[in-house]
């Protein structure tokens, strides 16, 4: 597969049009969810994207929900799984998580969805194969290594749908003194780095407060 990088270039670039691929019509799902939103995914405007016609996708896709499956490998793809190689198990579940993070992050209307989604992409499912393994590896039971790797996701998907930027859209100084200690603490932070800076304490503390495996 290209990466994710190489085949969002192919779609933007001038020239030619180039043969339709299923990392093609992945690559235009993904440009309707980034700047249209969840909403204006169908196989029509994917079709208008790339210049055909519906019809010419079916001999690729055969159906929205398989073009959200090829947005999720072509996503997946930018993140490197020799993260999880990393001597420690605790540093390569942190590595991994930033890595998954900033992959999704580029996306995050990509992300709401494929948060929904149940997990069947091969790219997905080796994310978690490949993390459970290396859990395992390192003496957590597979009920332990599982339970990590969902708290895992669950930070990584949370900071991604759910930051600050689009929780607290107010100034300070729009709030009423009810919610005076609220608002002190909005102006203290830095809403441009909060979210990455939340993000990586829990990470932190959480793969900590784990402790190490039973023996």
């Amino acid at each position: 597969m290209e990466s994710g990088a190489d085949a969002r270039s192919t779609v933007v670039n001038s020239g030619p049009r180039p043969v339709l691929t299923r990392t093609l019509i992945a690559t235009a799902a993904l440009d309707v969810l980034d700047g249209d939103g969840p909403e204006a995914l169908t196989l029509r405007e994917v079709a208008r994207r790339l210049e055909v016609k519906a019809s010419s996708l079916y001999n690729h896709v055969g159906s929205k929900s398989e073009i959200l499956d090829l947005v999720t490998e072509l996503i997946s793809s930018d993140v490197d799984l020799a993260t999880l190689d990393a001597p420690s198990w605790r540093e390569a579940l942190r590595t991994f998580a930033h890595a998954y993070r900033a992959a999704f992050l580029a996306h995050p209307n990509a992300a709401a969805v494929i948060a929904r989604r149940a997990v069947e992409t091969h790219a997905s499912l080796r994310h978690y194969a490949r993390s459970v393994a290396r859990l395992t590896g390192a003496g957590w039971s597979p009920a332990q290594a599982l339970e990590i790797v969902l708290a895992v996701d669950c930070i990584v998907m949370g900071s991604i749908i759910v930051p600050f930027t689009t929780g607290f859209v107010r100034p300070p100084q729009g709030y009423s003194p009810d919610y005076a200690p609220l608002a002190a603490a909005i102006e203290a932070v830095d809403p441009a780095t909060v979210d990455d800076t939340v993000f990586a304490t829990t990470i932190d503390r959480y793969l900590a407060g784990l402790g190490d495996p039973p023996a």
